[in-house]
């Protein structure tokens, strides 16, 4: 949400198609900003608080200490704590049940009070597909589509919203079993059984989307959603060179929540936001109750979500690709000893101890060779643990 803030406000404060504003003396009252997603999943739901910042800010200004509430039209009320700056966690794990109202209830510590508009489930659609196809991007660069596929016969089930989760295999290319260490002397280079290095050799990276990604069928003569794009990976990026896996959910919005989303997501790519046709403030779903006036951006979003996990293996898409995996990391070993203009530096010494250059793989298995004909390489290229973790996910299936 932080990221769509500032088109927002600039979007808001805009009173012609084009003027000139100066950024330098520009200041403002800072306007809450809400993140709330409410869906059918028994789980502790989490509300998100915080503040438009100055044009020249580029942190966060959290809302703490709020008193953050949902209530349904059955007298459930459910209870949310701050667990960290701006997040507000549900004190107990509840889902959103069908054919009932959902409202959200904020007060600040400045005393004023926030409500949204009551919000229920529009409908229920699940997952049917989701395939991976080797295909070419508008660069003509080859690499992987992940399509969705959702057939449904629910009339209700119009907007779409899609989020994903991928998680991959991250090998440390020149991992080894020995290391490089400093003796007694930089002129002591030696070479040591590393019995840590197991741990160091395979790892796993978790990413989540970013980007919105919406679809509608009321336009199409079908209510399913037929091979909907995803992402687009390349066949370069590592992320695919070993094991791969992604899980989609997918979330039925309500006609309000996709034409929210889908402004937000037309405002963040324009190409100028001082050139805007309309004027105004983008309208959410959440007012101001103690003070009609006070202005607030966010929308509290309650649908139903159907998710679906698929895995694939790089060799079997790829078995043929003739790509290198240790690309950027091999580096020739410096001397050991190196004299220049009669000062005496110690390059190797230097590149092991600040650098954090490793003993790469290459030189497998110790011998009397000299220290001076070693190869090192970047730590991450040694072990993974430096860029994910070496814990493997419960999901994982090898």
């Amino acid at each position: 949400m932080k990221k769509y803030t500032l088109y927002i406000l600039v979007f808001m404060l805009c009173t012609s198609c084009v003027e000139e504003i100066d950024l330098r003396n520009f200041t403002s009252d800072t306007i809450l900003v809400v993140e709330a997603n409410l869906t059918n999943e028994i789980k502790h739901h989490s509300v998100k608080l915080s503040r438009t910042t100055p044009l020249d800010s580029v942190s966060t200004l959290y809302e703490t200490n709020a008193i953050v509430r949902i209530k349904d039209d059955q007298q459930n009320v459910y209870l949310f704590t701050e667990m960290n700056n701006g997040v507000y966690t549900s004190t107990q794990a509840f889902k959103a049940e069908i054919n009932t109202n959902y409202t959200l209830e904020i007060k600040t510590t400045d005393g004023e009070t926030y409500i949204s508009t009551p919000q229920k489930v529009e409908a229920i659609n699940d997952i049917d597909d989701i395939k991976i196809k080797i295909d070419s991007n508008s660069s003509n660069q080859t690499g992987v589509t992940i399509y969705v596929t959702s057939e449904s016969e629910n009339t209700k089930a119009n907007y779409y919203k899609y989020t994903y989760e991928e998680t991959y295999i991250v090998r440390a290319p020149y991992w080894s079993l020995y290391k490089l260490v400093i003796g007694n002397s930089p002129r002591n280079i030696v070479r040591n059984d590393n019995l840590d290095a197991e741990a160091s050799r395979t790892c796993y990276k978790t990413e989540k989307s970013i980007d919105l990604l919406q679809t509608e069928t009321r336009s199409l003569s079908s209510n399913s959603v037929i091979n909907f794009p995803i992402q687009f990976i390349k066949q370069t990026d590592s992320k695919i060179w070993h094991r791969y896996s992604i899980i989609v959910k997918q979330h039925i919005q309500s006609y309000d929540a996709y034409i929210y989303y889908k402004t937000l997501k037309k405002l963040s790519i324009s190409e100028n936001v001082f050139s805007q046709v309309q004027q105004g403030f983008i309208v959410g779903n959440m007012n101001a109750t103690s003070n009609l006036d006070k202005k607030i951006i966010g929308l509290f979003e309650v649908n139903s979500v159907s998710q679906k996990r698929v895995f694939f293996n790089f060799i079997d898409l790829f078995p043929n690709h003739g790509l290198s995996f240790t690309k950027d990391c091999l580096i020739e070993a410096p001397k050991i000893i190196e004299v220049v203009d009669g000062d005496v530096s110690y390059p190797l010494y230097e590149a092991l101890t600040v650098r954090k250059l490793r003993f790469a793989r290459d030189n497998e298995v110790p011998t009397t060779q000299l220290p001076g004909r070693f190869k090192i390489t970047k730590k991450e290229c040694v072990d993974c643990r430096y860029i994910a973790s070496n814990i493997k996910p419960n999901f994982w299936i090898d």
